[in-house]
């Protein structure tokens, strides 16, 4: 795999983060609820395109802040184990966790590796009002 494939497959894997937990947000809220389901496994498969792009802004953020590519932030991360990380450090669990860390959720880069390698991560929130599709109408509006 290029490194070119190996950035893609680790926003695409960021973008199903951030998409999850907003949309889950709003099924919860607007919807029918998520029902204490898996989200990734009731979540749609089509992800929104805005989470599409804070994903990237999130690798931008990172790359700039770590003066490294997101491959070379991966091989990182790889090289600093956590005895308690409880995936595999792969592009799937490196880009989820990267996104689950950035939003603040309790759960980041220790469930891959050493979260220590990656001082002053970036912060990105990411809210479901932010969706573009127009698939997800708020009731009331």
């Amino acid at each position: 795999m290029s490194n070119d494939d190996i950035r893609e497959d680790i926003i695409h894997h960021m973008s199903r983060a951030f998409f999850a937990c907003a949309w889950a947000d709003y099924e919860d809220e607007h919807g029918e609820g998520t029902g204490g389901c898996e989200i990734l496994s009731i979540m749609p498969d089509e992800i929104d395109p805005a989470a599409v792009k804070v994903a990237t802004r999130l690798a931008e953020r990172m790359e700039t802040s770590y003066e490294a590519t997101l491959p070379e932030l991966l091989e990182k991360a790889k090289a600093h184990p956590y005895k308690y990380a409880d995936r595999p450090c792969d592009e799937e669990n490196f880009g989820f966790y990267a996104a689950m860390q950035a939003m603040g959720h309790g759960v980041g880069l220790e469930s891959v590796c050493n979260r220590s390698a990656f001082p002053d991560f970036p912060y990105l929130g990411f809210h479901y009002c932010e969706f573009e599709s127009g698939d997800y109408p708020i009731s009331g509006e």
